[in-house]
């Protein structure tokens, strides 16, 4: 048996369920679990005694009694495989307590990750021994609350290529960006998370793609970035410089809800990555930052360093910069044993989360409006 006591504890259990109208299964599932996980190990004998009778139990016992079970079960190393598995198949929470910790194999793991209930995939996630395989099948799912728990497991590596991957997709979704900042990853493939970056961020994402920069041919002028900055010139002695979102739209082809967060931004930075973008002179960027939000231009600092980095920025730079933040967001795959390309679990191609239409709430003293 399990311990010395079981024979004695089941004598009582069963005297208790002579007594009419007494049902002692519920009570002797519960026994029989607490006296299995209160030691580390089991003989083979007892094991299989214990598979065999609350397997028996588990078929009779409510949601609830199987939820706490399925807590106790999960953290013991010798919980008979079988149960696990009955455990699984009632999904949702019961199978997210055995998913989030009982000792699986691989297999079952990536199965879970690549195919199971949103509920099923966010345990996994949680997990520290995840491998590669169910890694990527993780970062492919299109729900965006399990990709973030994903890459907020600091127990896991991610390998480059997939982490590339998440940062285009963190693009369109600034919770799963910041995130993703946080890993740490090499500067100059983060632009597409800049506007998600705080200043030492952009600093370094900025100092990264200038190094990369270095030795590159120079890149051809925006095609129509004369007229945007004469347009521009003009816009910005109109009152709240209406109409500015209209022409960063079409000089630098951003869509409007990207063109709305730079100049919504309240460090000033992304705007002066588009004038950069343009070819804008210092004279034309200070007239900008200066006309602009008091909080940008009634600091002479603030003006002073934003109009440097106009002027030090190569279009070039700004451009691409501008690109990675521009790019269409990635078509996440589902699963499917067809295509290994990014995953071993191929996916059809669906999309994640689309770039929201509405515009964002107005920051408080913003002064720098737009056309709607």
């Amino acid at each position: 048996m399990l311990t010395d006591d079981l024979p004695a504890t089941l004598d009582r259990l069963v005297n208790l369920g002579r007594t009419p109208d007494v049902n002692i299964r519920p009570v002797l599932l519960r026994v029989l679990v607490d006296l299995f996980v209160s030691k580390p190990t089991h003989g083979p004998e007892a094991v299989r005694q214990f598979e065999e009778i609350v397997s028996r139990l588990l078929q009779e016992a409510d949601d609830t009694a199987r939820l706490i079970v399925a807590e106790k079960l999960a953290n013991h190393a010798q919980t008979p495989p079988a149960l696990l598995r009955h455990l699984m198949a009632d999904r949702g929470a019961i199978a997210a307590k055995i998913l989030s910790c009982a000792v699986l194999d691989a297999q079952t793991l990536q199965a879970a990750g690549a195919l199971g209930a949103p509920e099923m995939a966010l345990a996994v996630a949680s997990r520290s021994d995840l491998d590669g395989a169910t890694i990527r099948a993780l970062a492919e799912r299109p729900e965006p609350e399990i990709v973030a728990a994903l890459v907020d497991n600091s127990a896991l590596t991610i390998d480059p290529g997939l982490y590339r991957y998440l940062v285009r997709r963190g693009r369109d979704n600034k919770a799963l960006a910041r995130k993703l900042l946080k890993r740490h990853g090499d500067p100059a493939e983060l632009g597409a998370l800049f506007l998600a970056a705080d200043r030492k961020q952009r600093a370094d994402i900025l100092m990264a793609m200038r190094r990369h920069d270095l030795g590159l041919p120079r890149s051809e002028p925006v095609a129509g970035a004369e007229a945007a900055l004469a347009q521009i010139s003009r816009v910005v002695l109109l009152p709240g410089m209406d109409g500015l979102d209209l022409i960063l739209c079409q000089a630098l082809n951003l869509p409007a809800p990207l063109a709305e967060q730079i100049i919504d931004d309240t460090t000033g930075e992304p705007m002066a990555v588009a004038l950069a973008a343009l070819g804008a002179s210092p004279e034309l960027a200070a007239r900008v930052f200066i006309l602009g939000p008091p909080t940008i231009g009634h600091v002479y600092a603030t003006v002073k360093s934003l109009v440097g980095l106009v002027e030090t920025l190569s279009p070039g730079i700004a451009r691409r910069l501008m690109a990675s933040m521009t790019g269409e967001a990635l078509p996440v795959r589902r699963p499917s044993r067809t295509t290994t390309a990014a995953a071993d679990l191929g996916r059809p191609m669906t999309r994640p989360e689309a770039r929201p239409e509405r515009r964002e709430t107005t920051e408080p003293g913003r002064d720098i409006r737009k056309a709607s």
